[in-house]
């Protein structure tokens, strides 16, 4: 009845809407007892096939769950139950994440126009089997309108909580031992590109710890307990280090050795969510996941003096103010930051291709803790430019009207690391196929590259591709020149930087690129009118352009582009991508030329 009366003006509603969302726990010092109740209506039957399969998550290491309802009610009244057997468990854990957390995905049956899907469970947690602090973080939107939220939290002396809500649709109470938080009509979610959707919505997070410091200092005590036992470690340090003195060259065998020997296995069964193995153990199974290889790092680290730290990571969050309260839950990966030579430097040894004097791509710029005295929320350091790339191309023209063009592309730090990770496990033809795709779509469809990779099985700072093209012919001997084509690469990175975001701030990366091209028209024609340069400057990046005439047959131009990284509001976007298109625009390149004296002679001397 309850149930029903929700949806007694539920024809207001055209789409999806979560008519009930509510949520109570009984937060004890040895457990506590969840309980949820989720009523969705379906007016459409594409909402039915979006949102009829329901879900909940546990973990079973410490949680018991019993579902009390998970049904259907049809427009004239009509209930249809799940059976208990078609009850689906997944295995949620993704890559590097410190969870053994399960999915459990209910198809509620019998849905169609105007239904109603009902589920109601509950969760027991058993606190003194988790390996870290109890923490909630509820998100009081969704991807559809919530109805009706309620939210009911109470607690005893012995295990207080923390809360702290940022919706502008939620009014909470809070009395000594509870907490009562209500809202209706809350608006959907608005998703948005470039961003990270969990920086923008909105939520209430309860916590029972108050501080970054007890944070850090719960964690330390985790990730040390590898330390227990240290066999083979003495042995492994000096195999790794022998025949050098260099610091430099000892951090790249030891990131080297750990990011590519111990290969990566999650391995978060109980015990482990947080807590890594003994360092013995990694060692000699010569695998882990990213706490194992993480300690071992810093434990081999350690013996160079150079004082690591460990240091949780978010990678799925970029902006501290968001976080709410302090809590163990929000990171799901840890690496190792350490100085040298007056220089932080973060390594990730689930990384493979990072070169350790550059911070990995896909971690800067994320959430992160380090397990120091001085603990606080900060974001790990982002380069200015992260893309970084030279090219180098040399085009001589032939007797036929084509070309040969000689191109190298020297891809710098994380950006090395990606081309790497790209063509890495590609035997070599398949990497050739894959190159040669990549060039038609970019340079030119009418040439078959051959290539040679510089630097793709070594961790090292830089990748070079290496390149020869014929082209066919596609100009005419004995005609005046008339020549344009695109800087292809530096068009290309300007095009992957659009940006999309209609709505939330968004973060762009930074890109360098020098491209230097050197034409030659081996005789055939004397170049008269020569490309502009260009000094094209902006508050967020620059186009520079030098143009030398080496002599009447020879060119050499070259073309600096620099978008430093930054962030693009919404309302600034269409400006931003405006100077993107300009640039792109310019960076045509366009000349002339006569026909040279000695093949008006030839011609003259043909009878």
């Amino acid at each position: 009845g309850d149930i029903l009366s929700l949806s007694s003006n539920n024809e207001q509603y055209k789409e999806m809407v979560q008519l009930l969302r509510e949520i109570k726990f009984d937060v004890k010092k040895d457990k506590v007892i969840e309980k949820r109740t989720l009523v969705n209506y379906f007016p459409r039957f594409v909402d039915a096939e979006s949102y009829g399969t329901m879900s909940l998550r546990f973990d079973p290491n410490y949680q018991k769950v019993i579902i009390k309802a998970a049904s259907s009610i049809s427009p004239t009244g009509e209930i249809k139950q799940i059976k208990p057997y078609k009850a689906e468990i997944l295995n949620t854990g993704s890559y590097n994440t410190f969870s053994s957390q399960k999915e459990v995905a209910l198809a509620i049956p019998g849905l169609k126009e105007g239904s109603i899907a009902v589920l109601k469970y509950e969760v027991v947690t058993n606190r003194s089997q988790m390996e870290h602090s109890w923490a909630e973080e509820l998100f009081t939107q969704q991807n559809y309108p919530i109805q009706t939220y309620n939210l009911n939290v109470s607690w005893n002396e012995d295990s207080p909580i923390y809360w702290s809500e940022n919706s502008h649709e939620i009014d909470c109470k809070k009395t000594d031992k509870s907490l009562d938080c209500r809202g209706n009509d809350i608006s959907a979610f608005k998703d948005d590109s470039h961003v990270l959707w969990r920086d923008e919505i909105s939520r209430i997070t309860l916590s029972s710890m108050n501080s970054w410091r007890d944070v850090a200092d719960l964690a330390k005590k985790i990730m040390t307990a590898a330390s227990r036992n240290q066999s083979g470690l003495d042995e492994l340090f000096l195999e790794l280090t022998a025949g050098t003195q260099d610091t430099s060259e000892k951090i790249e065998r030891i990131l080297a050795f750990v990011s590519r020997d111990i290969r990566y296995v999650s391995h978060s069964e109980y015990g482990h969510a947080f807590t890594p193995h003994d360092i013995e153990e990694t060692i000699r199974n010569r695998y882990g996941d990213c706490k194992d290889k993480s300690t071992l790092l810093f434990s081999l680290l350690k013996k160079l003096k150079l004082k690591p730290e460990l240091v949780l990571v978010a990678t799925k969050r970029s902006r501290p103010e968001q976080v709410l309260m302090p809590s163990m839950t929000i990171f799901n990966h840890v690496i190792t930051c350490f100085e040298f030579d007056s220089t932080r430097y973060c390594v990730d040894p689930t990384d493979n291709q990072t070169p350790w004097r550059y911070t990995p791509a896909w971690i800067q710029g994320k959430l992160s803790l380090p397990l120091t005295q001085d603990s606080r929320l900060e974001t790990i350091q982002h380069s200015p430019y992260r893309w970084k790339m030279n090219t180098t191309t040399q085009i001589v023209f032939d007797e036929l009207g084509g070309q040969k063009e000689t191109q190298t592309r020297t891809y710098i730090g994380e950006y090395a690391a990606i081309i790497r990770s790209n063509l890495f496990e590609f035997n070599s033809s398949d990497r050739a196929e894959k190159l040669t795709d990549e060039y038609h779509e970019i340079v030119s469809s009418i040439g078959n590259p051959t290539f040679y990779i510089e630097n793709i099985n070594s961790m090292a700072d830089s990748v070079a591709v290496h390149s020869e093209t014929i082209l066919d012919p596609f100009l005419k001997i004995g005609e005046p020149l008339a020549y344009e084509e695109g800087d292809a690469w530096i068009k290309n990175e300007l095009s992957e930087l659009k940006m999309f975001n209609e709505f939330y701030p968004a973060f762009f990366q930074g890109v360098r690129v020098k491209s230097t091209v050197e034409y030659n028209t081996n005789d055939f024609w004397e170049i008269t009118d020569l490309p502009p340069t260009l000094g094209l400057k902006h508050p967020l990046g620059s186009l520079i352009r030098q143009v030398n005439l080496k002599s009447p047959t020879e060119l050499s131009i070259e073309t600096v582009l620099e978008i430093k990284a930054g962030v693009v509001n919404p309302e600034d976007r269409k400006y931003f991508n405006t100077m993107l298109r300009i640039y792109s625009e310019q960076s045509l390149i366009k000349f002339y030329g006569k026909i040279s004296k000695s093949i008006k002679q030839v011609d003259k001397a043909i009878p």
